[in-house]
This record gives structure tokens, sequence and C-alpha cells, in this order.
């Protein structure tokens, strides 16, 4: 995933003129800085999950315990002693940490010459910083563009996680590493509104967007998320919705109503309704599906106008 991310985010950079506003003279005398700085986001970008997201134990050569590792003790080859090791998934960790650690991990994985090689460059530096931090608004253009590459990659596994199951050749597989449940739902929405045709911001539709949130049906995306997952054979789906959303909630996918609760009371009009219509609904942030470009407050051109009407929160 990570390598495919890389190449996703280098070949989107290839697209983009920067630094945004320079001259054609600057532009060019600083490509090869911006792109190494979006390789260094695009690489480091879930490297944060090896601490928050995994328990990891080493081994000596007679399978004896060593300990606990974790990459903030430095390489693992350098533990004396060790020769296995193993990791568990942990299940109480809290879905957005590993977003903010890559930063902590840097100098680990990239040479301090070019570290500094990039600090002389201070407005791209602090980009970087930003994103490597997990602060993607003050990220702009590096941390869209990694976005970009990681959303990509996150749709095209979800779409081909099905098509090692027959081999083709006599080539050894590479097996997909085991996702959350949460990443799993995640992706799914990710896929059904950004590569499928879901009707959006008229009577009968799926979704309603306005500046800032998406507003679900939630019976019935619950229910899309569900046929996607169990078409692809994912494992471990979960029969009822309302333990699919308490996922979405604990890992803050979606917001929670004034009661701490996944379901918001909801009325539409307007927008093409000819009466007021009761819905109830599942709230996400706008930019969980869709990404800021070009260091703006602009969305990409995917993301489609919002809803023409009113949509009000009951309490």
């Amino acid at each position: 995933h990570t390598l495919e991310v890389v190449e996703i985010a280098i070949k989107r950079r290839n697209t983009k003129m920067l630094p945004i506003g320079a001259n054609a003279e600057k532009q060019n005398e600083k490509k090869d800085l911006w792109t190494f700085a979006i390789f260094v986001a695009a690489l480091l970008h879930d490297i944060g999950k090896t601490i928050s997201d995994v328990d990891i134990m080493l081994y000596d050569a007679k399978h004896k315990a060593l300990g606990k590792w974790s990459p903030w003790f430095g390489r693992m080859s350098d533990v004396s002693d060790a020769k296995y090791y193993q990791y568990q998934y942990n299940a109480s960790r809290k879905y957005q940490q590993h977003s903010l650690l890559p930063l902590t991990l840097l100098s680990q994985f990239i040479n301090p010459v070019a570290i500094d090689w990039m600090q002389k460059e201070s407005d791209l530096f602090t980009l970087l910083l930003m994103s490597l931090q997990g602060r993607c608004a003050e990220g702009a253009i590096i941390a869209d563009i990694v976005k970009y590459a990681d959303s990509e990659s996150s749709a095209k596994s979800l779409k081909n996680s099905n098509n090692n199951n027959s081999p083709k050749s006599n080539q050894p597989q590479l097996q997909p590493q085991p996702k959350s449940l949460a990443d799993k739902l995640l992706d799914t929405l990710r896929y059904l509104v950004l590569e499928t045709n879901l009707k959006i911001n008229a009577p009968g539709a799926v979704m309603f967007t306005t500046a800032d949130d998406i507003y679900f049906v939630s019976k019935v995306i619950m229910d899309k998320i569900r046929d996607s997952l169990n078409k692809d054979k994912q494992k471990g789906i979960p029969f009822d919705n309302s333990r699919m959303m308490d996922e979405l909630l604990q890992f803050h996918i979606i917001t929670p109503n004034q009661k701490g609760k996944a379901i918001w009371d909801c009325k539409l009009s307007g927008g093409g309704f000819k009466k007021p219509v009761k819905l109830t609904m599942l709230k996400m942030p706008l930019e969980k599906i869709y990404f800021k470009a070009g260091g703006n407050n602009d969305y990409d051109d995917d993301y489609d106008d919002v809803f023409p009407g009113d949509i009000i929160e009951q309490t």
C-alpha cells in the first residue's frame, strides 16, 4: 500500500506546477526538492501504525521472549539476541493517532542531509512538517496529494481484493495486510461515493452535502456498505447496522449527534422536495471523502454542488 501511495503521489505531483504562484524558472529550479518532499510525506504517511496499531514482541533464537519493542527504540536489528518478532493488532487503538506520529520517525528513515536540504526551503518544509503531523489543512498541497494517493490506493485495493483468489502464474502471490473493520467501512464508503453512481442532493438520494458535511440516509447507506463488502467476500462484517455504525462512531469517522449517538433526525426541505421530509441520517465531515485541492479551500473536481435546500437537524 505504501509503495503504491508513493507511486500515485509522485504521478499526481507531476501534474502540478509547484510551488503554486511561482514563476516557471523557480518552479523548474525547485522541482526535485518538491518531488522529494512529497515522496517523504507519502512514504511515511502510515508509518505511525507501527506504533499505534500493533504491539510487537521480540524473541531470541530459542523463542524466548525478550520483551516488547517499538520503533521509538531505534532499529529492531540492533536489539541484542533478537532473532524473531511477533505482532498483534491493538484492539484499543485510537484510529486517528497513527496520522499524528510520522514526524517523530522522520530522522529514522530520512538522511539528515536530505532533511537539512528540505529545511532550507522554509515554506516547503513547513508544509511537510504539518503533513507529517496529520495537520492536513496546514499541510495544504503536500497533504492533499498524499490524501488523494491514499484514497486511490485504498479504493483500488478494495476493488481488487478478490482478484488474487485464482493465481494466474506460479509466481508467489502477495497477500494484502489485514484491515480493521473501521478501515474497511471507510474504504467502502469512499468507494461507493467516488466510484459508483450514488444519487445525491435530490429527492430519493442516498446522500446530501453541505459546504462542510455529508448526510447519508442511514439505513440505505449501511445496507449498501454491507452489500459491497459481502460482494467482495470480506470477512468479519456484522449483520447488524447498529454494530457498524458504532464502529464508525468509535473511530471518529462519523459525527455524533447531541447525545453522542450515530443517528441524526433531520428534516429536509426545498431542493426539489415538494414538502418537508424527515429522515434518519449519518453525518460526516466532507473532507473524509472529498479532498481539498491545490492548497486552497476548494475541493477536487469530483465533488458536486451542495444540496440547494435546507437540512435541519432535529433536537
